[in-house]
């Protein structure tokens, strides 16, 4: 139709963008800032520090990371680009505040001296069954766990 779903214009990037079978859509953007709404409604969630990573099939939980991007600032900032993490927190997507299951941190592996060296989340994916979560760190490694989700 196009037609504007909804815009911000106070951020750097938007950085991936995903629809659910509910005709919700995540995005996020820099800082990071998780946008988590419904196609056709004005109004829309924000999360802090978080970015988002994927929909569950049933698009009852979301994935999501605290990566971000720290901007070069003129060349005043000099750890600036992708800040990596490891984390993966699953939320709910009726209430996106509630992260329903403990953090996820099986990338991390070598303490915070492998995430200074670039480990991170490079995408993840949940079952069909919502039952298991499979993580991609950027180094190659894959992780499959299971999800106790209700």
């Amino acid at each position: 139709e196009q037609k504007v779903i909804t815009q911000e214009n106070n951020s750097w990037a938007v950085w991936y963008v995903s629809f659910s079978k509910k005709n919700q859509f995540g995005a996020y953007s820099s800082e990071p800032v998780t946008y988590l709404g419904k196609i056709g409604e004005k109004n829309f969630s924000k999360i802090y520090n978080r970015n988002f990573l994927t929909f569950s099939p049933d698009g009852k939980s979301m994935a999501m990371s605290d990566q971000g991007y720290s901007s070069f600032n003129g060349g005043k900032n000099t750890n600036w680009g992708h800040r990596p993490s490891t984390n993966v927190f699953i939320h709910s997507v009726d209430n996106p505040e509630k992260q329903v299951i403990p953090t996820i941190a099986d990338l991390a592996d070598g303490g915070i001296d492998s995430i200074l060296k670039g480990k991170d989340v490079a995408s993840c994916s949940f079952s069909k069954d919502n039952k298991k979560i499979m993580m991609v760190g950027n180094d190659g490694t894959v992780v499959i766990r299971n999800l106790y989700l209700e």
